[in-house]
């Protein structure tokens, strides 16, 4: 990510105090979101900073969010390329199959029924290659633990028997990754296999303004999408242009408006799923 953490508390504070003291219009409705703040958090916001669990979990997201966006396409295609093979492979073996069944002799009745077996077994490969696929993301997506994490909590119990060596492990947590990996379990995991980069960018959303309610359960939904615009803005995950902000150069454009409308939907959903 080119925005150290650093650089994202100068242009944070920043812009807090250029609200604070000269209102006006901007791209996250700054003088709207400082009022509410200071309102409802006076002792927090008077030095317009964030709690450190809060900046260091952004970061986290910000990481994994910069480092996937622009691979959510090429890595989907080449699962989806895959499994492709694997399917024509296994039509291809079971109509070979029905083609051999239907001859005379006990050499096309043995073909027949070894190329059913090989189908069954492409069959089990293809079903792996999606757990995969599901395994993959949601290691990637993951932002506990990382790479800058003590790796002594971080641990895998060893296998209770001989056939439990064959199986994958479940990893384990202790002291601040725990914490974190509890702190990260809490927040919205919509669309965990994401098969488009606009499926990245509303989860990121989602889970920023998850992070500002968590932390500031008396805001409104409105200044939690106000955030999540700054936190763009302060992470440099946006260019600037003629007035409004884009994600990327094809993409629809990044404002307070189209966030708050994934968070009311989001909402709608676990009220209907409760």
């Amino acid at each position: 990510m080119a925005v150290t953490t650093k650089q994202f508390v100068a242009r944070w504070s920043e812009e807090m105090e250029r609200a604070d003291r000269y209102g006006g219009e901007s791209y996250w409705e700054a003088e709207d979101a400082v009022k509410e703040l200071c309102d409802k958090y006076p002792r927090r916001f008077r030095t317009h900073s964030l709690p450190r669990v809060i900046l260091k979990d952004l970061v986290r997201e910000a990481k994994v969010y910069e480092h996937l966006r622009t691979e959510v396409a090429e890595s989907n295609r080449a699962f989806k390329s895959a499994l492709s093979l694997l399917a024509n492979l296994r039509l291809k073996a079971r109509k070979q199959a029905t083609t051999m069944k239907q001859k005379p002799g006990p050499a096309f009745r043995l073909i027949s029924r070894s190329l059913v077996n090989i189908s069954k077994e492409i069959e089990r490969c293809s079903r792996r290659l999606k757990e995969t696929r599901s395994e993959f993301w949601r290691k990637e997506l993951r932002t506990y633990p990382g790479k800058w994490d003590n790796p002594q909590e971080v641990w895998i119990a060893l296998p209770q028997s001989a056939t439990e060596w064959d199986l994958p492990q479940e990893e384990s947590y202790t002291g601040a990754v725990a914490e974190g990996v509890e702190r990260s379990s809490r927040l919205p995991n919509p669309k965990p296999d994401p098969k488009r980069t606009i499926d990245l960018d509303g989860r990121f959303q989602l889970r920023v303004a998850g992070m500002f309610e968590e932390e500031f359960p008396d805001l409104s939904m409105e200044t939690r999408a106000r955030l999540v615009v700054l936190v763009y803005v302060c992470f440099d995950l946006v260019k600037a242009s003629e007035g409004e902000l884009g994600i990327r150069p094809d993409s629809a454009k990044l404002t307070v408006g189209a966030v708050y409308e994934k968070l009311k939907r989001q909402k709608r959903r676990q009220r209907i799923k409760s």
